[in-house]
């Protein structure tokens, strides 16, 4: 399995929370001698050779997930849920919040829905209480392969910015080239929030 791949499905993202995945990509700009830009919102700009043509991949850094909100009675904690997934489909998942270094897992015992059936809030049955505004994501494999299928709880869209990332190495180990980029946005999960004008 790719490296990068391993490594940036391994951080906790959800839309408004991908700043581990933003640090994630400044350092391996930087290490790798790419350009590195950020504009107010958090999106990212990583370039090879910059110059006015240039080939432009785009990859959004988070995925569905959940950010922490207030806790409730009986040991339960409230949580929104960003992105698009059936409530129905969310019903007893497995999650893991990050606060700090430390993951506090839980089970999801309501999903609310909105009009189209698709989960806004959750409540949460959690080992401990987390601080609201933690970011949470489903309890699943962080990145395993399996005769060659990568299996991993954020693909979408990590596997296109580890993809995005690799070109861009390979593209400077070229002597000649066009000037090359990858933007990385945020909130994509969240109605392209990252990407808006």
């Amino acid at each position: 399995m790719n490296r990068i791949l391993k490594e940036i499905c391994a951080l906790p993202t959800s839309p408004y929370r991908e700043h581990r995945v933003m640090e994630y990509i400044q350092r391996f700009a930087l290490r790798n001698g790419l350009a590195f830009q950020q504009d107010r919102h958090g999106n990212c700009l990583v370039t090879v050779r910059p110059g006015k043509t240039r080939w432009v991949m785009v990859a959004h850094m988070d995925h569905p997930g959940l950010i922490a909100g207030e806790q409730l009675p009986r040991g339960l904690q409230k949580a929104s849920f960003r992105g698009y997934v059936l409530a129905n489909h969310m019903r007893q998942a497995p999650v893991v919040f990050f606060s700090g270094r430390k993951q506090i897992r839980g089970r999801i015992v309501r999903a609310i829905a909105n009009e189209r059936g698709a989960a806004t809030e959750v409540h949460v049955r959690l080992d401990r209480p987390v601080a609201p505004g933690a970011c949470g994501m489903f309890d699943l494999e962080v990145a395993k392969e399996s005769r060659g299928v990568v299996h991993s709880r954020a693909l979408d869209d990590l596997a296109g910015a580890a993809a995005a990332l690799q070109a861009l190495v390979n593209a400077r180990k070229q002597t000649s080239g066009a000037p090359a980029a990858a933007l990385f946005t945020r909130a994509e999960e969240d109605g392209f929030v990252g990407a808006s004008p």
